[in-house]
């Protein structure tokens, strides 16, 4: 994904800059996602929405790394617990949340 295709989706509305942070090397997108907070039963939850990696460069760490960052800055915010959804073939993710102490519900 290029600079200027991250804007458009910007512009599109896929994504706010408030809730999406992206990753960059150098002056190239190498990885992005999105949060989220809201009050249930009066606690405040996060959650780690999308997360996108270019295929050619996946498995390099971007997505551990930013996935790593989102969840400080949910934890910046407040919120006491974190929750996330993950398709089940999708065992790299799987892999990561469980090593950072997530647990399947």
């Amino acid at each position: 994904m290029t600079h200027d295709l991250f804007e458009l989706d910007i512009a599109e509305g896929w994504y706010t800059r408030e809730d999406c942070f992206v990753m960059y090397d150098g002056e190239t997108p190498v990885a992005a996602g999105q949060i989220r907070t809201e009050m249930q039963n009066e606690i405040l939850v996060g959650f780690l929405d999308t997360l996108g990696v270019p295929k050619d460069i996946q498995g390099n760490g971007y997505g551990a790394e930013l996935t790593k960052c989102r969840i400080q800055i949910l934890l910046k915010l407040g919120v006491s617990e974190i929750r996330t959804e993950v398709e089940q073939n999708n065992q790299p993710m799987l892999k990561l949340l469980l090593k950072l102490g997530f647990t399947r519900v």
